[in-house]
């Protein structure tokens, strides 16, 4: 399952890794950050 969430922040913790999550990528938007699900696509564009 992927999750897309925006939000603007003033600091960024550390990522702890848990059992919904081992990974967290802040994404710039133009970056090649691999696959994306078509969905999620789709959501990016209404952003």
């Amino acid at each position: 399952m992927v999750v897309c969430f925006i939000s603007e922040l003033d600091i960024i913790a550390d990522f702890i890794e848990n059992d919904e999550a081992e990974t967290i990528i802040l994404w710039d938007g133009s970056s090649d950050i691999g696959y994306i699900e078509e969905i999620d696509e789709k959501l990016i564009e209404l952003v």
